[in-house]
């Protein structure tokens, strides 16, 4: 499948998702424009139902590849689109780098893409079973390694907000701006922002401004199912894990609790494993059960156990 947006002056800027069966529209670039025959489809129906999925991702219409088609040119400002040439390259690289059970997963992981993780039915099936799908939606984690990275490399709070601002930025347009990346990165580039401005970043308040900017963007994206389970899972994040974190090490009196020494330490990451555990899913877990029918309440465990593999 590949996403085209029409050129037509009475249809601007709306973009269809066409299917091409052949794959040969897999050899075209980003940026690239072509005329192609087609076969429409409504964006409002899945599977024979109604769905808001696509209008969610501000796809107007589905449809098929009647025909071939030809490449007629460039747009004027392709070289915009490097960023998912960039993706595409990095997603090449994973599958030639990695081993063949690996591979689906780390392109997934590093671009977004999951083309090859959902052909790899057992390792879909049981990353959704075990309530650990979550690290594959290209998110906070990656956001925050990302820029971790940055401030490692250069050693100042400055030149990593200078150098990390349009890096991220970058790093959004390589994962196709999902909600869950513009959310991470949304709040990321706040929170480098604020010592440049001489402010105190707030969560709560930059997770609102996240929301509110995609949708402007798009008010039919309060529908998108990852736009709402990011959004809940990074409210408890804020708003209860730091009283969980509490709650676990210390007492009434508020005294800290944990021993002192490696065990202390050990036991300090873990509350603060379990603290963020908890505090995502207060708010998803219910989501989840709404939209897939069922609800991993084991899915704390399995992240305790994986994530810090991650």
């Amino acid at each position: 499948s590949v996403v085209v947006r029409v050129t037509d002056p009475a249809l601007p800027r709306v973009k269809l998702l066409v299917y091409d069966y052949a794959a040969g529209m897999g050899e075209l670039r980003p940026g690239d424009t072509v005329e192609l025959p087609l076969k429409l489809k409504s964006a409002g129906e899945r599977y024979g139902l109604e769905t808001d999925y696509y209008r969610a991702k501000n796809i107007a219409l589905r449809a098929t590849l009647d025909g071939d088609y030809a490449v007629t040119g460039r747009v004027r400002w392709a070289w915009l689109y490097f960023p998912q040439t960039l993706a595409r390259a990095v997603g090449a690289q994973a599958l030639e780098s990695f081993p063949e059970d690996v591979a689906p997963l780390m392109k997934a992981i590093l671009t977004g893409d999951r083309t090859e993780y959902y052909e790899d039915d057992a390792l879909c099936t049981a990353m959704s079973t075990a309530g650990f799908v979550h690290i594959v939606a290209v998110s906070g984690m990656h956001v925050r390694f990302l820029a971790a990275m940055l401030r490692m490399l250069t050693g100042r709070r400055r030149i990593t907000a200078l150098l990390g601002i349009p890096t991220i930025v970058v790093f959004m347009a390589m994962a196709g701006f999902t909600p869950s990346v513009v959310r991470a990165g949304f709040m990321q580039i706040v929170l480098l922002l604020a010592p440049l401005l001489r402010r105190e970043n707030d969560a709560l308040t930059s997770l609102s401004a996240a929301l509110l900017l995609l949708l402007l963007l798009n008010p039919a994206a309060i529908a998108s199912v990852s736009l709402q389970l990011s959004f809940a899972a990074m409210l408890g994040l804020v708003l209860l894990t730091p009283k969980i974190y509490e709650l676990l090490t210390r007492d009434a009196a508020g005294k800290w609790r944990l021993p002192d020494g490696w065990r202390g330490r050990g036991l300090k990451l873990l509350c603060s494993a379990l603290a963020a555990s908890l505090g995502a899913t207060v708010f998803s877990t219910p989501l989840a059960a709404i939209h897939f029918g069922y609800m991993p309440l084991y899915a704390v465990l399995t992240n305790l156990l994986c994530l810090w593999a991650m």
